[in-house]
């Protein structure tokens, strides 16, 4: 896990910044809830608090911008594709077996 310096962390102020400005988001709670609980956020996670954060006038540019940087750093991930079926033939076969 990566080191962070002692007293910053910008998550949980976007995090803190939101639940102010939209104190009945679900979203946005179970947001709050898991960072308090795992201490991180996924990518797709991180970019819907940007989204919300952005919006918020109180949110400095520099926190977006930071919360933007950590996002750009977190590695993309791609769902592999499903196998292709078997043949039906071929599914016959093995369970005569």
């Amino acid at each position: 896990m990566e080191k962070k310096k002692p007293g910053i962390d910008i998550v949980n102020e976007v995090l803190e910044a939101c639940i102010i400005a939209y104190p009945v988001s679900s979203f946005i709670i179970s947001l709050y809830k898991q960072y308090r609980m795992r201490g991180s956020l996924s990518k797709k996670q991180l970019q819907g608090l940007y989204s919300k954060a952005s919006k918020i006038q109180d949110v400095s540019f520099s926190k977006l911008g930071t919360l933007e940087a950590i996002i750009k750093r977190m590695p993309t991930r791609y769902k592999s594709e499903l196998p292709a079926p078997r043949p039906e033939l071929e599914q016959s076969r093995v369970s005569l077996h």
